[in-house]
């Protein structure tokens, strides 16, 4: 039985190696000025397929190289309800659609942000084209990017929106449980309140601007990715598969 993954790394090897993509896993990564770009591979339990990439920044504390961010398959000229691939429709053609949506689109991506201020306008631009807005839920990157180019203003206001964001809705899931199942009991309850403490903490941060706290998440950070980059280029890797948090 032919493998997908075996197929797929030899057949997006010479796409990538051009642009001095490394790869891990079912990863193909760049680290490039204060960024890692990656596209990746998913393959579910039913054996469908589908193709993410993303611009992470370097502060994020990564320890995997699996992002679900931006999916391929909505540049696909097919339904939104077909996005998926057939393993055997890839393997029998080589993967040519995703490579050809990888050439036309992914690339191009990649090659406009090479560092925190580019990348930060080109992911903005993309959740414009796809979305037809700024997607809250990648704000945490979008902040990094902008601490990192020292554009405050705008930072503060991206770590705002996404803690008011969590905030909401860890209360309406607390809500939707106990419709569903009853009161709450009192661990479950204590978990979720320390959740929306820790966010409103990060909105005290923000508010009051601690630029000492804010320059250790990007040290802190970095230290973690890089640590982790350096582990999987030596061949040991990671068998973590979380990713860090703002």
């Amino acid at each position: 039985m032919i493998s997908v993954a075996r197929q797929y790394k030899k057949a997006f090897q010479p796409v990538f190696a051009e642009y001095g993509f490394q790869s891990y896993k079912n990863a193909f990564y760049r680290v490039i000025n204060d960024v890692v770009q990656v596209f990746c591979l998913h393959r579910y339990r039913d054996g469908m397929c589908e193709f993410f990439f993303d611009i992470e920044s370097v502060s994020l504390g990564l320890s995997e190289l699996d992002t679900m961010t931006y999916n391929i398959a909505l540049l696909r000229d097919a339904p939104f309800e077909c996005r998926d691939w057939y393993p055997a429709e890839l393997i029998d053609t080589n993967f040519s659609e995703v490579i050809q949506l990888t050439q036309k689109y992914v690339l191009p991506f990649f090659e406009k942000g090479i560092d925190a201020g580019s990348a930060y306008q080109v992911i903005r631009d993309h959740e414009q084209q796809i979305y037809g807005r700024e997607a809250i839920l990648f704000s945490g990157v979008k902040f990094l990017f902008c601490l990192q180019a020292k554009n405050y203003t705008q930072a503060a206001k991206y770590m705002e929106d996404l803690a008011n964001h969590n905030i909401e809705a860890i209360r309406e899931h607390m809500t939707w449980k106990e419709g569903y199942f009853g009161p709450l009991s009192r661990e479950e309850k204590e978990v979720e309140e320390a959740k929306i403490l820790r966010n409103q903490q990060k909105l005290e941060k923000v508010r009051n601007w601690d630029a000492d706290y804010w320059d250790e998440v990007l040290k802190t950070g970095t230290a973690k990715t890089m640590s982790f980059l350096s582990t999987i280029q030596s061949g040991k890797g990671s068998k973590s598969r979380r990713k860090g948090t703002v």
